[in-house]
């Protein structure tokens, strides 16, 4: 990908601690896809752009569909959307 697209974190190899750095202080929607384990695997239902929107926009709140995701990827939704 090519600098400037926002979309660096596209990386399923790449630790959410540094996934989470790239997205910072960009807007929620994207924090959230960043927070995404990247596989697209879509065992949520969704690839990881598509269950990030609709956890933005309040469609799906459901903070703990990202199977490869584990934990980790379900406390920094929470976080983001500041659920506990």
């Amino acid at each position: 990908s090519s600098a400037g697209t926002g979309d660096s974190f596209r990386d399923a190899d790449m630790p959410i601690e540094d996934r989470m750095a790239v997205a910072k202080g960009k807007d929620k929607f994207t924090q959230l896809w960043a927070a995404m384990a990247q596989t697209d695997c879509t065992a949520c239902g969704y690839d990881c752009e598509g269950y990030a929107q609709a956890i933005a926009d309040g469609e799906d709140g459901d903070l703990s569909k990202c199977v490869p995701g584990e934990d980790a990827t379900a406390n920094e939704l929470k976080a983001i959307m500041g659920k506990k």
